[in-house]
């Protein structure tokens, strides 16, 4: 019996309704597998039978809490699934308005209706067919060819494709240009530095140590570059101005090779050579923060990121070595191939809970849905990535690497009870489970992670509320332009950012880019998560669970805080719920002059934002990312997004096409002055209770 039979529905029936401003309504009817259809997927669909050439928009008709219909914007695989639980009982009703946008995205990049046609030409086999079609002949079989299931496919990632192997070539034309300028300076201001070996640069102390290295590299790159930064981040010294272009501008576009230069990084990536000067001869880290400054700058060498990883998440003990944490990684690694065996004797002897067979059903809907275009994921007999049904499959026929995806997400649900699992957490351990190429070490990792993350998916959690209103205090306080034409057009409470702020913008980039991306991110966060709060490395499971020893024990005790999801109570239902109510209930008392509690509170200013270990519930650094893609598309944004919908479909547009090293150079940039600020109060803090106890003595 397959672990994958416990999949909800196979059939979902939709009918829709196309609205236009001409013409009458036309409807159609056809059947989705819910199991491997996603947003984008349901969108191509709807373009191809209603032969749209243009934008347009999906609603989903839903009953409220009075009782009342109303139509949902779907603009998600969020949506589509909350659509699915909750409004497609018999019949999920779809209504499409067509809508003309000014895209504003230079040519070649995507836009939807440009390259839908070229799309289909990837199509289903006769099994897939059979799949997603529905027997009833009342209703619209879906054909060959109308479902793209590789998600790199047909024009857009042809187009994708070229532009990021031109950027890599003139990046490392520019980078040869940068180190060979970089050189010289150091050889005309200071020989004896140049004569250093870089591990030595690195690590020694003085005036060859990493402030003059940082320093003579940045001369070349813009001026002001080298500032202190105290307290949380444990005395950085980053790189604050980085004479990024404005994207308001309205000057000329700036020559290819000066926009690159924009987008390279402030150092090389950090060398296996330059990792070990960080390292004394146990092993042991010798300075934790200034290896994650290096990191920050720079990222990693992608031959160091399985161990580098395992560092920045944080895995380790403090100050464990380099055979304690080769100890601590074997025997974390037996005890998770126990846990597996565990819940899978039990499930195989027909103890599993309900509540775990709903766990399953998510995880194992989701999994075949996670970057499934990246080769990583290929494997089998190609359904996985063509979109066979695993209900009835051998496993062997799938990807090995899907099911380890599949197992390690089942067993941290299932020994994680008050967590358990919700969409997201699959696009999360995904990238640890390509690094890491193993299973075991990809759970201890995916364990660290989720200990500063597990907030954001909890149903009873305000994370991602606080993270909504900590992004629109930092936009008030940075822009207060932006901030009020957000506000103008009911985007004030950050709703559409949704996506960014839960995944911590994994989907947003390349999947190259998005590993990057990440280990910068790790190496930004505070003090706080230096190091596991657990003076024994990373938990594996709850309290609850320890010392299960027993199939049946294992069901139930970790069973006793799960409880099946309802259809209407997921972490992301609740949240649209929260949010529709509270602009309701403002406008409603906007005429009268009465206040309500605001789910984000929108504010007209702020003078001060939280310190770093509070803002964004603990990672800053993923706040100025976000405040840094909405600087690079400042101009599109305020000319052609007055409402959610439009917004979030200009951002979809351009998912996997962002210039990471120029959002993250501008993040840098950002984070570093607001570093600078808390230095200053913190100092000035000092001040004062020294003046306070002067007087009093």
């Amino acid at each position: 019996m397959s672990l994958f039979d416990f999949q909800s529905r196979e059939v979902v029936h939709v009918k829709v309704k196309l609205c236009s401003s001409t013409d009458d309504a036309v409807y159609k009817k056809f059947s989705i597998d819910p199991g491997i259809t996603t947003f984008e997927v349901l969108q191509r669909l709807l373009a191809r039978a209603f032969d749209i050439k243009c934008d347009f928009t999906i609603s989903y008709l839903v009953t409220d809490d009075i009782g009342e219909k109303v139509y949902l914007s779907m603009l998600s695989d969020w949506d589509l699934d909350a659509a699915i639980l909750s409004a497609s009982d018999p019949i999920l009703r779809l209504k499409i308005t067509l809508r003309n946008f000014d895209n504003g995205l230079d040519s070649g990049v995507f836009t939807f209706h440009q390259s839908y046609n070229q799309s289909f030409e990837d199509g289903l086999n006769h099994e897939d067919e059979s799949k997603m079609a529905c027997m009833d002949k009342d209703w619209d079989i879906i054909s060959r060819g109308e479902l793209p299931l590789q998600s790199q496919a047909g024009l857009l990632a042809l187009q994708r494709q070229q532009q990021k192997e031109q950027q890599q070539q003139q990046q490392q034309q520019n980078h040869q240009v940068a180190l060979s300028n970089s050189s010289s300076v150091v050889a005309n201001g200071n020989s004896s530095v140049s004569q250093q070996p870089p591990q030595q640069q690195s690590s020694s102390s003085g005036g060859s140590g990493p402030s003059q290295f940082f320093s003579q590299l940045g001369s070349h790159v813009g001026k002001s570059m080298i500032t202190q930064m105290q307290k949380a981040v444990g005395g950085w010294k980053l790189l604050p101005e980085l004479n990024l272009p404005s994207s308001s501008s309205s000057g000329p576009a700036l020559p290819f090779a000066r926009q690159d230069a924009m987008s390279a990084p402030p150092r090389p990536p950090v060398s296996d050579r330059e990792f070990q000067s960080h390292l004394d001869s146990a092993g042991r880290v010798r300075d934790f923060w200034a290896l994650k400054q290096a990191v920050f700058l720079g990222g990693l060498d992608p031959s160091l990121r399985k161990v580098a990883w395992r560092l920045l998440l944080p895995v380790f003990p403090k100050g464990s070595t380099g055979q304690e944490r080769i100890a601590f990684m074997k025997r974390s690694a037996q005890r998770y191939f126990e846990m597996k065996r565990c819940w899978k004797e039990t499930y195989a002897a027909g103890q599993m809970s309900q509540a775990h067979l709903a766990l399953i059903t998510a995880i194992s809907k989701d999994v075949i849905r996670t970057d499934r275009g990246h080769p990583f994921y290929s494997g089998g007999n190609g359904n996985v990535a063509t979109g066979g049904s695993m209900a009835d499959a051998a496993e062997s026929e799938y990807s090995p690497h899907i099911l380890q995806l599949f197992d390690l997400l089942v067993t941290y649900a299932i020994y994680h009870p008050s967590v358990g699992y919700a969409q997201g957490m699959s696009d999360l351990a995904s990238p640890l489970l390509v690094v890491q190429k193993d299973e075991a070490y990809a759970y201890i990792c995916f364990c660290a992670l989720m200990c500063r993350t597990k907030d954001n998916f909890r149903r009873e959690s305000t994370a991602m509320l606080t993270k909504f209103q900590h992004l629109h205090d930092l936009i008030v306080h940075m822009d207060a332009e932006l901030a009020a034409f957000l506000r103008c057009h009911g985007l004030a409470d950050m709703f559409f950012t949704h996506r960014w702020l839960l995944l911590e913008m994994k989907r947003e980039f390349q999947f190259d880019d998005t590993l990057r991306m990440l280990e910068v991110q790790w190496a930004g966060l505070p003090h706080l998560f230096t190091f596991p709060k657990s003076a024994d490395g990373v938990p594996l499971q709850e309290d609850a669970c320890i010392g299960v020893a027993s199939p049946a024990s294992a069901s139930t005790s970790a069973a006793a805080a799960v409880s099946p999801p309802s259809p209407k109570d997921t972490p992301y239902l609740r949240l649209q719920s929260m949010l529709r109510q509270s602009r309701e209930e403002a406008s409603a008392l906007a005429s009268s002059g009465a206040s309500a509690t605001a789910a984000v509170v929108l504010k007209d200013g702020v003078v001060e934002l939280p310190p770093p270990e509070v803002l964004g519930c603990g990672n800053p650094f993923l706040l100025f990312m976000c405040a840094s893609m909405l600087q690079e598309h400042r101009d599109r944004v305020m000319r052609s997004c007055h409402d959610m919908c439009e917004i979030v479909m200009h951002f979809n547009r351009l998912i996997r096409s962002h210039n990471l090293g120029a959002i993250l150079n501008r993040a840098r940039q950002m984070y570093t002055e607001y570093m600078e600020a808390q230095d200053d109060k913190f100092s000035l803090a000092l001040t004062s209770g020294a003046q306070l106890a002067g007087s009093s003595n």
